[in-house]
């Protein structure tokens, strides 16, 4: 992480990089910060729990936000429309944030006692699921999607628990449909670019990211200047860039478009490398399982990463709001299991000590010289 971030603030320093696109930068990378931050200040259980109280207050007052923005109108619709969902000074790609709490919630759930405590936290990710829903952003619903299917795919001796929460959460949005089907119709009436007359997708080539995808390898794979290849140019400024195949104030807004553009294809390598490593490294912390928690953990992690990883084929490398919540809890989780290691590794030294100290001692026939007399 931090090759791959001075690499990139070396770019922008030889580039002569005005202030907003130090700005991109910081907002790309600040967050990626807190990964080391859980890793240092998490060592415990309770650690872990203690975080989970932050993140349930932080999944409130997101539904509080939401709610609150709506019913003032304030922040604009980016697709428009008269459906009154606003997002305040949310922005749609921060809207994620929601996304990551629900992946989150089943290890909440699961290390929280009382029917009425679950009870409650099932209705909070039903109603953040909602405000995902109601966003149209298929991006934030794919992306819980896929992290809860990794929990399936874990637990799936246990379907018949799993079908019980499931029956639950529809039951749950079945039930408010009324209260939010005027809002969730006018939304997708807006969004009609994407949404054809008869609700059908559009084809995949008439998408901007497609697009703007095919636009940047074909200049940079297709050119014939090596260096600008391997090193890019223009940094976190692609406004106006490819106004030949996109809208002229349209950023690029693929995480990898964005770095080939600007860094080339070393910026690549390296964050392919980075979250190479977040696996990597997760592997070599991991221990044989002893408690359900670490069970649990466990999958919450790849819960959080895979997802991440979709992201850089959608977008999300300039949100902040949802990279700070999943990296300080990657973090946390490496941090716990780093921590854990090194409980196993120095009970084991001692053990190993003893026996030693025993077997220079004759401390082995004293032992057993004492157990024949008996």
């Amino acid at each position: 992480l931090l090759l791959l971030m001075a690499y990139l603030a070396a770019i922008l320093i030889i580039d002569g990089a005005a202030l907003p696109r130090f700005n991109r930068f910081s907002i790309a990378f600040d967050a990626k910060m807190l990964l080391p931050v859980g890793f240092i200040l998490t060592s415990t259980f309770e650690d872990i729990r203690k975080l989970h109280k932050i993140l349930i207050v932080t999944n409130i007052l997101f539904i509080c936000s939401i709610l609150a923005f709506s019913a003032l109108g304030i922040g604009t619709n980016v697709y428009g429309g008269t459906s009154g969902f606003k997002v305040g000074y949310f922005t749609f790609s921060a809207i994620y944030i929601g996304s990551f709490l629900i992946i989150i919630l089943p290890n909440i759930v699961a290390d929280t006692n009382g029917k009425w405590k679950k009870f409650l936290l099932l209705a909070m990710g039903c109603v953040t699921f909602i405000i995902l829903v109601l966003s149209v952003r298929r991006t934030s619903v794919a992306l819980v999607l896929m992290g809860l299917g990794v929990f399936v795919f874990q637990y799936r001796n246990h379907i018949s628990k799993i079908a019980g929460y499931a029956i639950a959460a529809v039951l749950g949005l079945v039930l408010l449909f009324p209260l939010y089907q005027d809002t969730l119709f006018k939304q997708m009436e807006s969004r009609a670019r994407i949404f054809g007359k008869s609700g059908a997708l559009v084809r995949v080539e008439d998408e901007m990211r497609w697009i703007e995808t095919q636009a940047v390898w074909s200049e940079r794979i297709g050119g014939h200047d090596f260096t600008t290849l391997m090193l890019g140019d223009h940094l976190f400024d692609s406004v106006g860039r490819y106004s030949r195949y996109v809208d002229r104030d349209r950023p690029l807004h693929l995480d990898f478009n964005i770095l080939l553009h600007g860094a080339g294809l070393m910026a690549l390598f390296l964050w392919a490398l980075f979250y190479f490593r977040l696996f990597h490294q997760f592997v070599r912390q991991r221990l044989p399982l002893q408690i359900p928690q670490e069970k649990m953990l466990i999958t919450t992690y790849f819960a959080i990463l895979i997802p991440h990883v979709f992201l850089v084929f959608s977008g999300g490398m300039l949100t902040l709001t949802f990279n700070l919540i999943s990296f300080l809890y990657l973090g946390a989780i490496l941090g716990l299991f780093r921590h854990r290691r090194q409980q196993m590794e120095s009970a084991s030294e001692k053990s190993k000590g003893f026996i030693r100290n025993l077997k220079g001692n004759g401390g082995w026939a004293r032992v057993s010289g004492s157990a024949s007399q008996q």
